[in-house]
Protein backbone atom coordinates (compact mmCIF):
# COMPACT_ATOMS: atom_id res chain seq x y z
CA UNK A 1 0.00 0.00 0.00
CA UNK A 2 1.26 3.86 -0.98
CA UNK A 3 0.83 5.75 1.77
CA UNK A 4 2.19 9.13 3.41
CA UNK A 5 2.42 11.29 5.61
CA UNK A 6 3.89 14.79 5.66
CA UNK A 7 5.31 16.41 8.67
CA UNK A 8 6.56 20.30 8.52
CA UNK A 9 9.06 19.19 11.59
CA UNK A 10 12.41 18.03 11.07
CA UNK A 11 12.28 14.36 11.66
CA UNK A 12 14.99 14.57 14.44
CA UNK A 13 12.71 17.80 16.22
CA UNK A 14 9.28 15.54 15.88
CA UNK A 15 10.87 12.59 17.00
CA UNK A 16 12.18 14.11 20.22
CA UNK A 17 8.20 15.43 20.31
CA UNK A 18 6.54 12.60 20.38
CA UNK A 19 9.27 10.71 22.48
CA UNK A 20 9.08 12.71 25.04
CA UNK A 21 5.14 13.35 24.72
CA UNK A 22 5.62 17.22 23.63
CA UNK A 23 2.10 18.49 22.23
CA UNK A 24 2.27 19.96 19.40
CA UNK A 25 -0.85 22.03 18.72
CA UNK A 26 -2.14 20.87 15.12
CA UNK A 27 -1.31 17.47 13.37
CA UNK A 28 0.39 18.11 9.71
CA UNK A 29 -1.43 17.40 6.75
CA UNK A 30 -1.35 13.47 6.32
CA UNK A 31 -2.22 11.92 2.82
CA UNK A 32 -3.65 8.10 2.24
CA UNK A 33 -3.02 6.45 -1.03
CA UNK A 34 -3.77 2.57 -2.01
CA UNK A 35 -4.04 0.87 -5.37
CA UNK A 36 -4.76 -2.12 -6.94
CA UNK A 37 -3.84 -2.51 -10.15
CA UNK A 38 -5.29 -5.13 -10.95
CA UNK A 39 -9.05 -4.97 -9.27
CA UNK A 40 -10.49 -5.90 -12.68
CA UNK A 41 -13.86 -4.20 -11.72
CA UNK A 42 -13.94 -5.81 -8.45
CA UNK A 43 -12.89 -5.48 -4.78
CA UNK A 44 -9.52 -7.01 -3.89
CA UNK A 45 -9.95 -9.60 -1.06
CA UNK A 46 -6.61 -8.06 0.20
CA UNK A 47 -7.08 -4.61 -1.51
CA UNK A 48 -4.15 -1.91 -0.71
CA UNK A 49 -7.25 1.13 -1.71
CA UNK A 50 -9.55 -0.48 1.45
CA UNK A 51 -6.91 -0.62 3.61
CA UNK A 52 -5.69 3.12 2.89
CA UNK A 53 -8.86 4.05 3.87
CA UNK A 54 -9.18 1.96 6.89
CA UNK A 55 -6.15 4.09 7.54
CA UNK A 56 -8.16 7.31 6.74
CA UNK A 57 -11.43 6.46 8.89
CA UNK A 58 -8.72 5.83 11.69
CA UNK A 59 -8.27 9.51 12.40
CA UNK A 60 -12.20 10.23 12.28
CA UNK A 61 -15.29 9.30 13.88
CA UNK A 62 -18.92 9.51 13.57
CA UNK A 63 -18.63 10.12 9.42
CA UNK A 64 -20.71 8.84 6.46
CA UNK A 65 -19.11 6.93 3.53
CA UNK A 66 -21.37 8.54 0.69
CA UNK A 67 -23.09 5.05 -1.55
CA UNK A 68 -25.13 7.01 -3.90
CA UNK A 69 -28.03 4.96 -2.17
CA UNK A 70 -30.07 7.95 -2.08
CA UNK A 71 -29.49 9.48 -5.56
CA UNK A 72 -31.51 8.38 -8.63
CA UNK A 73 -29.91 6.15 -11.06
CA UNK A 74 -29.25 8.51 -14.27
CA UNK A 75 -28.77 11.52 -12.13
CA UNK A 76 -26.63 14.46 -13.42
CA UNK A 77 -24.93 17.64 -12.36
CA UNK A 78 -25.63 18.88 -10.18
CA UNK A 79 -25.92 16.67 -7.62
CA UNK A 80 -27.31 16.78 -3.99
CA UNK A 81 -25.31 15.09 -1.40
CA UNK A 82 -26.54 14.61 2.57
CA UNK A 83 -23.26 13.90 4.99
CA UNK A 84 -25.91 13.71 7.70
CA UNK A 85 -26.39 17.27 8.51
CA UNK A 86 -23.96 18.64 6.17
CA UNK A 87 -25.14 19.21 2.85
CA UNK A 88 -22.97 19.20 -0.73
CA UNK A 89 -23.07 19.49 -4.04
CA UNK A 90 -21.35 18.22 -7.36
CA UNK A 91 -21.78 20.13 -9.91
CA UNK A 92 -19.38 20.59 -13.28
CA UNK A 93 -18.82 19.54 -16.78
CA UNK A 94 -17.99 15.84 -18.18
CA UNK A 95 -17.20 15.03 -22.24
CA UNK A 96 -17.81 11.19 -21.24
CA UNK A 97 -20.94 9.51 -22.52
CA UNK A 98 -23.03 8.09 -19.75
CA UNK A 99 -22.09 10.82 -16.79
CA UNK A 100 -24.01 10.46 -13.82
CA UNK A 101 -24.79 8.19 -11.28
CA UNK A 102 -25.01 4.83 -12.48
CA UNK A 103 -25.03 0.80 -11.74
CA UNK A 104 -23.95 -0.11 -14.24
CA UNK A 105 -19.75 -1.53 -14.95
CA UNK A 106 -18.70 0.99 -18.22
CA UNK A 107 -15.25 0.21 -19.08
CA UNK A 108 -13.60 -0.45 -16.58
CA UNK A 109 -15.88 1.60 -13.55
CA UNK A 110 -17.69 -0.16 -11.28
CA UNK A 111 -19.25 0.26 -7.38
CA UNK A 112 -17.04 0.30 -5.08
CA UNK A 113 -19.05 0.65 -1.62
CA UNK A 114 -22.47 0.36 -2.44
CA UNK A 115 -24.57 -0.88 -5.78
CA UNK A 116 -24.02 2.82 -7.56
CA UNK A 117 -20.94 5.10 -8.14
CA UNK A 118 -20.71 8.52 -10.32
CA UNK A 119 -19.29 8.17 -13.50
CA UNK A 120 -17.60 11.13 -15.27
CA UNK A 121 -15.18 12.31 -17.55
CA UNK A 122 -12.21 14.58 -16.50
CA UNK A 123 -10.14 16.66 -19.04
CA UNK A 124 -8.57 20.42 -19.55
CA UNK A 125 -12.40 21.43 -20.64
CA UNK A 126 -13.96 19.10 -18.56
CA UNK A 127 -14.19 18.23 -14.62
CA UNK A 128 -16.16 18.69 -11.95
CA UNK A 129 -15.96 19.79 -7.81
CA UNK A 130 -18.07 19.10 -4.96
CA UNK A 131 -18.77 21.95 -2.61
CA UNK A 132 -19.38 21.30 1.06
CA UNK A 133 -22.26 23.63 3.25
CA UNK A 134 -19.41 24.19 6.02
CA UNK A 135 -15.62 23.83 6.16
CA UNK A 136 -14.11 20.63 6.60
CA UNK A 137 -10.61 19.17 7.32
CA UNK A 138 -11.00 16.00 5.57
CA UNK A 139 -12.07 14.13 2.33
CA UNK A 140 -11.64 10.81 1.13
CA UNK A 141 -13.12 8.84 -2.35
CA UNK A 142 -12.41 5.38 -4.01
CA UNK A 143 -12.45 5.90 -7.59
CA UNK A 144 -11.92 3.02 -10.27
CA UNK A 145 -10.21 2.81 -13.68
CA UNK A 146 -7.87 5.73 -13.25
CA UNK A 147 -4.66 5.78 -14.99
CA UNK A 148 -5.31 3.55 -18.76
CA UNK A 149 -5.04 6.74 -20.98
CA UNK A 150 -1.99 9.56 -20.06
CA UNK A 151 -2.74 11.51 -16.97
CA UNK A 152 -2.95 11.81 -13.29
CA UNK A 153 -6.38 12.39 -11.53
CA UNK A 154 -5.64 15.99 -9.73
CA UNK A 155 -7.15 17.69 -6.63
CA UNK A 156 -7.26 21.33 -5.65
CA UNK A 157 -8.38 22.51 -2.62
CA UNK A 158 -10.16 25.28 -2.57
CA UNK A 159 -9.02 26.60 -5.79
CA UNK A 160 -5.40 26.85 -4.39
CA UNK A 161 -3.63 23.55 -2.68
CA UNK A 162 -3.09 21.28 -5.65
CA UNK A 163 -2.50 17.82 -5.22
CA UNK A 164 -1.65 14.94 -8.02
CA UNK A 165 -2.69 11.33 -6.85
CA UNK A 166 0.28 9.00 -7.51
CA UNK A 167 -1.70 6.47 -9.96
CA UNK A 168 0.01 4.20 -11.91
CA UNK A 169 0.01 4.94 -16.18
CA UNK A 170 -0.55 2.18 -18.11
CA UNK A 171 -3.59 1.05 -20.42
CA UNK A 172 -3.46 -1.98 -18.21
CA UNK A 173 -5.00 0.24 -15.28
CA UNK A 174 -8.23 -0.62 -16.69
CA UNK A 175 -10.50 -1.97 -14.18
CA UNK A 176 -8.23 -0.68 -11.08
CA UNK A 177 -9.36 0.67 -7.87
CA UNK A 178 -7.61 3.26 -5.60
CA UNK A 179 -8.43 5.10 -2.43
CA UNK A 180 -7.09 8.47 -1.42
CA UNK A 181 -7.96 10.64 1.19
CA UNK A 182 -6.14 13.50 2.98
CA UNK A 183 -6.69 14.86 6.47
CA UNK A 184 -5.34 18.53 6.93
CA UNK A 185 -6.30 19.70 10.75
CA UNK A 186 -4.78 23.58 10.20
CA UNK A 187 -6.52 24.40 6.70
CA UNK A 188 -10.32 23.68 6.36
CA UNK A 189 -11.57 23.52 3.10
CA UNK A 190 -15.14 24.04 1.04
CA UNK A 191 -14.45 22.90 -1.98
CA UNK A 192 -12.56 19.80 -4.12
CA UNK A 193 -12.15 20.12 -7.96
CA UNK A 194 -11.14 17.02 -9.78
CA UNK A 195 -9.38 17.51 -13.04
CA UNK A 196 -6.74 15.26 -15.41
CA UNK A 197 -3.33 16.33 -14.82
CA UNK A 198 -2.78 15.78 -18.53
CA UNK A 199 -4.24 18.63 -20.90
CA UNK A 200 -3.37 16.53 -23.99
CA UNK A 201 -6.37 13.65 -22.83
CA UNK A 202 -9.41 12.96 -21.32
CA UNK A 203 -10.41 9.97 -19.27
CA UNK A 204 -13.42 8.95 -17.90
CA UNK A 205 -13.33 7.36 -14.21
CA UNK A 206 -15.86 6.08 -11.29
CA UNK A 207 -16.13 8.14 -8.18
CA UNK A 208 -17.89 6.23 -4.83
CA UNK A 209 -16.92 6.72 -1.02
CA UNK A 210 -16.82 10.11 -0.61
CA UNK A 211 -16.49 11.28 3.06
CA UNK A 212 -15.92 13.71 4.66
CA UNK A 213 -14.96 14.82 7.93
CA UNK A 214 -14.71 18.31 10.31
CA UNK A 215 -12.76 19.20 13.00
CA UNK A 216 -15.20 18.01 15.54
CA UNK A 217 -15.16 14.35 14.05
CA UNK A 218 -11.03 14.26 14.22
CA UNK A 219 -10.25 11.32 16.35
CA UNK A 220 -7.78 12.87 19.29
CA UNK A 221 -4.62 12.02 19.36
CA UNK A 222 -2.86 10.83 22.89
CA UNK A 223 0.43 11.84 23.23
CA UNK A 224 0.96 9.27 25.84
CA UNK A 225 -0.20 7.07 23.55
CA UNK A 226 2.12 3.23 22.51
CA UNK A 227 3.82 4.26 19.49
CA UNK A 228 3.10 1.88 16.32
CA UNK A 229 6.14 -0.24 14.91
CA UNK A 230 6.24 2.53 12.16
CA UNK A 231 6.25 5.21 14.75
CA UNK A 232 9.00 3.90 16.86
CA UNK A 233 11.30 3.26 13.56
CA UNK A 234 10.26 6.88 12.64
CA UNK A 235 11.95 7.97 16.48
CA UNK A 236 15.17 5.70 15.78
CA UNK A 237 15.63 7.47 12.86
CA UNK A 238 15.32 10.69 13.53
CA UNK A 239 17.37 10.34 16.91
CA UNK A 240 19.78 8.39 15.40
CA UNK A 241 19.67 11.91 12.62
CA UNK A 242 20.48 14.00 15.85
CA UNK A 243 23.40 11.97 17.51
CA UNK A 244 25.03 12.06 14.29
CA UNK A 245 24.63 15.74 14.02
CA UNK A 246 26.16 16.10 17.12
CA UNK A 247 29.04 13.83 16.81
CA UNK A 248 29.90 15.74 14.02
CA UNK A 249 29.81 19.28 15.48
CA UNK A 250 31.32 17.50 18.11
CA UNK A 251 34.36 16.87 15.77
CA UNK A 252 34.31 19.77 13.97
CA UNK A 253 35.02 21.50 17.37
CA UNK A 254 38.34 18.92 18.62
CA UNK A 255 41.79 20.55 18.72
CA UNK A 256 43.89 19.44 15.29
Amino acid sequence: MKMQAVYPLPLGVAAVGLLFGAPIAKAAPMVFFGEDQDANQTVPADSEAVDAQEGFLDNLEGVRVEDFADVDEGEVFPIDIDFDGISATLDGTSDVGNTGVTSNNISGRFPVVGDKYLNVGTSDAAGFELEFSEPQVAFGFFATDVGDFDGNLELTLDGERNYVVDNTIGSFMTGALLFWGIVDEENPFQTVSFENSDEDWRDAFGFDGFTIGSEAQLVDRDPQAVPTPGTLTLLAAGLMGLAFTRLTRGARRAPG
